[in-house]
């Protein structure tokens, strides 16, 4: 009906209200075998969905500000987004989230907000940016990814939200 979305896997279910912005949900057992990054994957689409009922969304991509212009890096996975994310926060820039914006309609038009502060990086980035190895790093289990605090490297350059002007659309 166009009120409720469900999320499934396996035998893992939630039920989403997306008007009441509620869920319930119900884990198979199996799901405790999954990795460390599935779990979390289908928790962060759970919350997602949830956040529908109060009027933010998601939306895979990086998001970043300078120069007086907000700019949202949105594509696959491998595209790029995280490579020129560091580039640009490396020259000044100011950064918002990696992987994950929330966007939401106000009186501005279009704002987006940070959802995680960290970058979950590919260890042959670490090895291109001397700057990266530093102990502000952890593995991600299951990931192969190794997640980045970006506030230790770089404390004064977290931006909480911005109003996105350009979209681009990165291809490596």
């Amino acid at each position: 009906d166009g009120n409720t979305a469900y999320l499934i896997r396996g035998n893992s279910v939630f039920q989403i209200d997306l008007l009441k912005g509620i869920g319930t949900g119900f884990l198979d057992k199996g799901f405790w075998e999954w990795t460390q990054k599935a779990q979390q994957e289908y928790f962060m689409l759970t919350l997602l969905w949830l956040l529908h009922g109060h009027k933010l969304y998601g939306l895979h991509a990086n998001g970043l500000a300078g120069h007086g212009v907000g700019i949202l890096l949105v594509g696959d996975t491998g595209s790029g987004k995280t490579t020129i994310s560091l580039s640009l926060i490396m020259q000044g820039w100011k950064y918002l989230s990696d992987d994950v914006v929330l966007l939401a309609s106000d009186y501005c038009g279009v704002t987006a907000t940070a959802f995680q502060r960290g970058f979950s990086i590919d260890p042959f980035l670490v090895r291109h940016y001397s700057v990266l190895n530093k102990p502000h790093k952890t593995q991600i289990p299951g990931d192969g990814k190794v997640f980045l605090d970006i506030t230790g490297l770089y404390p004064n350059a977290y931006l909480a939200s911005c109003v996105p002007r350009i979209l681009i659309f990165p291809k490596i």
